[in-house]
């Protein structure tokens, strides 16, 4: 994958969130995806959080399960490294359960990563919806330089069906917590496909 297109994630990027991390609603938002998680998955099943940002989920998560991340921001690949938690999905055929705090919707190949989901694994998220997509514009996330997709609800479920996964939940927790147009949701990669 060429580096170039990741030229928006500077230093100063990643400084943005930083500045989020130890507020309150930096906090509970990391706790709420913590909890999530760990209602799903046991501490010792493997977990790659993609696209760790500033590292808020990746730290916590890691003090009580095991966790590994993917990033291509030279920040993330630097910490990841550092601590020996780096994997680059892109030579795995296969992986285990996904995270993608508010990182999906920046991968323009998003598709590629969730089908090498294992059967039986989970993908968790959070994303910006829209109402409809004449409506992107106006989103307070509409950022044609950093997000590739602009999903609806159902448009997000729909596409997830598609790629082989069950919708298991969805949560506003967030936007309780301050966050504008934001759900949480959990699929689980099918065991067999449909016919």
């Amino acid at each position: 994958v060429s580096q170039s297109r990741y030229w928006r994630y500077s230093d100063d990027y990643i400084a943005e969130y930083q500045k989020y991390r130890d507020t309150e609603m930096g906090k509970k938002i990391t706790d709420f995806r913590v909890k999530t998680v760990k209602s799903f998955i046991n501490a010792k099943d493997d977990l790659i959080d993609i696209g760790i940002g500033a590292g808020h989920f990746f730290d916590e998560y890691s003090k009580t399960g095991q966790i590994l991340g993917y990033d291509v921001s030279r920040f993330g690949i630097e910490y990841l490294s550092k601590q020996d938690r780096f994997i680059d999905i892109t030579k795995f055929r296969e992986l285990n359960h996904l995270c993608f705090w508010d990182s999906l919707e920046h991968i323009h190949d998003c598709w590629r990563v969730l089908q090498k989901v294992r059967p039986g694994c989970f993908v968790f998220m959070t994303i910006p919806l829209v109402i409809s997509h004449d409506m992107v514009k106006k989103s307070k996330h509409f950022k044609p330089h950093e997000h590739y997709w602009y999903f609806t609800r159902s448009g997000l479920v729909s596409f997830m069906i598609d790629l082989g996964f069950d919708w298991v939940s969805e949560d506003d927790s967030e936007e309780k917590l301050g966050r504008t147009d934001v759900s949480t949701f959990v699929f689980r990669k099918r065991r067999e496909n449909r016919s």
